[in-house]
């Protein structure tokens, strides 16, 4: 079992929580720092050693844990701030007096003018990596290798942003299906057509990965989703570094309370190619990252696939496709009947997931064989590839067009393309290809 500190900030707009294994805690440390953004740059609270005797006294008169945290937030503590040393003090006292197997809340919490709500408290876990999300809020290890790189710096802050913005996500996810919906407001607006819209919380995650680019690299050119909208999509400037921004991918699943289903995505390019990846999906805690040249890897585990061991057939493949947002009837009999003849090939399964991103992600981790996406040119765009070319391409995966046109200097790929069709070994992409597109 390990114990850990687990820390909110939070205000109006946002919240961020960290949390801090207790052997990782400096008796001398006394100042807790957190960077909220887009309203607050990082914010020092000072920190003092009152509070430990109250909060001993608050958990002894509790008859539960939870009302330990209450009667400590609400009126022990006050406005009075509390500090790291403290907090380890209380939390020892605690493990050793407790016999509860279970997770163990014994809270402390202060409220500043400045930043609204502090909160800290202590528990136990038995399973400190779990993937439930209210449980895993750690940042998932990412290898020294990548953040040593030349692009170290900008791998850091995607790191970072997508993780903010997928903590975002988690209190829409959780409460979908339970009386605390009616009370979230997602605020959809449709877009393109009824099966393309966005939410409140998608705009709130691009301000706040753009605005936290802006204001780490004011000079860089940043291309998001929401602020291009139904607009042509910038290209690409070789001499200009770029960041390509999906703050929610998968937006429907999102919408839906799939919570396994959607994610965040961020790439940074250089020289016209995407040569940093990160893909963050919160609702199952699965962090993939990969910088050009440097590897891929899911929760700091290396992805390669195994020329010799990977799916080499459609009939022994498990594929995935997307139908996208079109509707049109000529449309989607064009796409069945391509389902039609992988399914008479004999593939193990086909799925749909509902997310490009993380089609593209299972591919890279051998979850999914292949996926295919844009056979009538149904809706995708450089924000569903950036990212994931780059761990797509470090995982040892084929990642080009469903009509194979190759593209100098972006590893094969177009990332304007309409289409994708990536795959564990050529021999799989390639007789995909075969069955996807009909000769004359």
């Amino acid at each position: 079992a390990t114990w850990y500190i687990r820390y909110t900030v939070s205000n109006s707009a946002h919240k961020v929580v960290a949390d801090v294994p207790i052997t990782k805690l400096g008796c001398e440390d006394s100042i807790l720092r957190f960077m909220l953004l887009p309203n607050h740059s990082i914010a020092t609270v000072a920190l003092t050693d009152q509070f430990p005797a109250q909060l001993l006294a608050a958990a002894a008169a509790a008859s539960t844990p939870a009302n330990a945290f209450l009667a400590t937030s609400s009126s022990a503590i006050n406005s009075n701030t509390i500090s790291i040393s403290s907090i380890a003090t209380a939390a020892t006292s605690i493990m050793a007096s407790s016999s509860s197997s279970t997770a163990t809340v014994a809270a402390v919490a202060a409220t500043t003018a400045a930043m609204g709500l502090v909160a800290g408290y202590c528990y136990r876990s038995v399973t400190p990596c779990s993937t439930s999300s209210s449980s895993s809020t750690t940042t998932p290890e990412v290898p020294e290798s990548l953040l040593n790189s030349k692009h170290g710096p900008e791998l850091k802050l995607a790191v970072r942003l997508a993780m903010e913005a997928g903590s975002n996500m988690v209190e829409y996810l959780e409460a979908k299906g339970t009386a605390a919906e009616s009370s979230l407001d997602l605020g959809i607006e449709t877009k393109s057509s009824s099966a393309d819209f966005c939410t409140k919380v998608d705009v709130e995650n691009e301000r706040l990965v753009i605005e936290g680019i802006r204001t780490a690299f004011p000079n860089h050119q940043i291309i998001g989703e929401e602020s291009v909208g139904t607009g042509s999509v910038p290209k690409l400037e070789p001499t200009v570094p770029t960041w390509i921004v999906d703050p929610i991918d998968g937006t429907t699943n999102f919408s839906s309370g799939l919570h396994a289903l959607t994610c965040v995505s961020i790439a940074y390019c250089v020289g016209g190619k995407p040569v940093v990846g990160v893909v963050y999906a919160p609702g199952i805690h699965e962090l993939f990252v990969a910088v050009e040249g440097c590897g891929a890897y899911r929760n700091g585990k290396a992805l390669r696939q195994d020329p010799e061991r990977s799916t080499k057939s459609v009939s022994k493949a498990v594929i995935c496709n997307e139908m996208g947002y079109t509707r049109d009837p000529s449309n989607l009999e064009v796409l069945t009947a391509a389902q039609t003849r992988v399914m008479l090939r004999g593939c193990k399964a086909m799925r749909q997931l509902g997310s490009g991103c993380l089609d593209l992600c299972y591919v890279a981790s051998g979850r999914l064989d292949a996926v295919y996406a844009g056979l009538r040119n149904e809706g995708w765009n450089p924000w569903d590839y950036a990212a994931c070319l780059v761990i797509c391409n470090e995982a040892g995966c084929i990642m080009e067009s469903i009509e194979a046109q190759s593209v100098e200097g972006c590893g094969g790929f177009d990332l304007y393309s309409k289409s994708v069709l990536c795959g564990v070994s050529r021999e799989l992409v390639d007789e995909l290809r075969s069955l996807l597109i009909l000769k004359e």
